[in-house]
């Protein structure tokens, strides 16, 4: 189950989105959409946007 999965260091949360995420790199950083232009095309949090966009890739 889930807690031991936990236990092992074999569960890390949700699986990331690289479709989504590409759409939030491609409408921020190529197309310079605003912030809030981007959370409302790509359907996410402003949280998810920054946190996408300052990852390391």
């Amino acid at each position: 189950d889930m807690e031991e999965g936990k236990a092992e260091g074999r569960y890390w949360g949700r699986v990331a989105d690289a479709q989504k995420h590409e759409l939030i790199r491609t409408l921020r950083l190529t197309h310079g959409k605003s912030l809030r232009e981007t959370t409302r095309q790509a359907g996410v949090s402003k949280m998810t946007v920054i946190r996408v966009c300052n990852a390391k890739m």
